[in-house]
């Protein structure tokens, strides 16, 4: 896209396919199915722990030491209820993604609050740390982080 030839550009077609370009509805589902085989896999080990160790390779430059803390802390209360979360695992972030927007209308009221709806889904932001905003709805899907 950036090289100074044309015919070495991308065309449209090919760039409007990048995830960036993908709608929020797109990006959760992918979101999802990416997390569902990463399971699948762990129950295969001699091909999970290839793909495995290289999804985790660069964890820490893609969620930081502690996603943990990007994250309302009465939202990742609410998630230790039900089972631990690697801190530094892109893995274990994909799985409370899912989680979370499977059991949305599940979730106390304390921490339902702290969710809101944008665009057809329920968008979750961290309140408390202002650090993160993490989509998980019925179309909301955006994992971005950045200090605020």
């Amino acid at each position: 896209m950036t090289k100074y030839e044309p015919e070495q550009r991308p065309d449209a077609l090919k760039i409007l396919s990048h995830p960036y370009f993908w709608d929020s509805h797109r990006r959760l589902s992918f979101l999802q199915d990416a997390s569902d085989r990463f399971d699948i896999m762990e129950r295969d080990p001699p091909v999970a722990s290839l793909v495995l160790v290289a999804l985790e390779a660069n964890a820490v430059d893609i969620v930081g030491n502690d996603w943990h803390r990007r994250l309302d802390r009465q939202v990742m209360e609410d998630l230790n209820k039900r089972r631990k979360y690697d801190p530094k695992s892109i893995a274990t972030l994909l799985r409370a993604i899912r989680n979370k927007k499977h059991h949305t209308h599940d979730l106390p009221h304390n921490v339902k609050r702290l969710f809101t709806i944008a665009g057809g889904g329920t968008v979750m932001t961290s309140t408390e740390s202002g650090y993160a905003n993490c989509g998980i709805g019925n179309s909301g899907a955006n994992v971005t982080s950045h200090q605020v």
